[in-house]
């Protein structure tokens, strides 16, 4: 179900590997996992979690209201790094305050 990239072996073998843009794509991850990424978020400071390997613990990050519209300008400018996901996730929440 995964593709075979260099992060294959990791996903199958460690709980709670990768969350990131594939997983979330297929929707191949349990409660655990989201549950875990929230307990990540709510336990470290904004900045960590817009820096976290977690793709969930971003996205709840860049939709905290810690966040703001100012730090969503900066974001800007580099979002096309970022996996789709996440970019899917940032244009929700700078059109919701009236960036987009």
């Amino acid at each position: 179900m995964f593709p075979q990239d260099e992060k294959y072996e990791k996903r199958i073998k460690v709980e709670n590997a990768y969350m990131d843009d594939v997983a979330i794509k297929l929707g191949i991850f349990d409660q655990r996992c989201f549950y875990n990424a929230f307990a990540e978020f709510d336990n470290q400071d904004i900045e960590a979690s817009l820096k976290s390997e977690n793709l969930i613990v971003k996205i709840f990050a860049v939709l905290d209201r810690r966040v703001g519209k100012r730090r969503l300008r900066i974001m800007k400018e580099t979002i096309m790094e970022e996996p789709d996901t996440f970019q899917e996730f940032y244009a929700i929440r700078a059109k919701a305050e009236g960036l987009l």
